[in-house]
């Protein structure tokens, strides 16, 4: 799989999550809500500024990307945590543009089609997930991390397991 080597700046960075979920209302009070799929792809908005050779290989893995008919590609991101993560990615067809050129630095924008990473859609895999729910008993990430850190001592310290 092609990789862009490249991450999206900041500015410009945005992102629409698929979550899966469906709302109906109801009259009288508050909609239902229930999760109807798993897996739904994200779309980001992203944005790169390039120096000249690095314009070019971005436009190269681009015009690839097209003869290939769509393989995915990679590219890091930030989506699920501050953590920068490897993401599957698709280019939304009429999506990629040069939307500026200033001597020799460019600037590309498009969407992506972005798969989801299974380690933060997995409950049992989900470390934020487990942290925030410790932060809305405990207060905040400071608090938590000091529990998280005692129970780290509890077991495998103070009552190690001997097989």
């Amino acid at each position: 799989m092609a990789a862009i080597p490249y991450c999206p700046t900041q500015v410009g960075y945005a992102a629409s999550f698929g979550e899966g979920m469906l709302r109906i209302a109801l009259d009288g009070g508050a909609g239902r809500y229930r999760r109807v799929s798993e897996g739904n792809t994200h779309v980001v908005n992203a944005r790169w500024v390039l120096e000249g050779q690095e314009f070019s290989v971005l436009q190269g893995l681009y015009r690839n990307f097209i003869r290939s008919g769509g393989a995915p590609l990679t590219v890091p991101l930030t989506l699920d945590s501050s953590t920068l993560d490897l993401y599957t990615v698709w280019i939304l067809p009429q999506t990629w543009s040069l939307q500026e050129r200033n001597g020799d630095i460019y600037t590309i924008v498009a969407q992506l089609e972005v798969e989801p990473l299974g380690k933060y859609w997995n409950g049992s895999e989900d470390d934020w997930g487990a942290v925030a729910v410790l932060v809305g008993v405990y207060g905040s990430v400071e608090a938590a991390a000091r529990v998280l850190n005692l129970l780290d001592k509890l077991v495998n310290q103070d009552l190690p397991y001997y097989a």
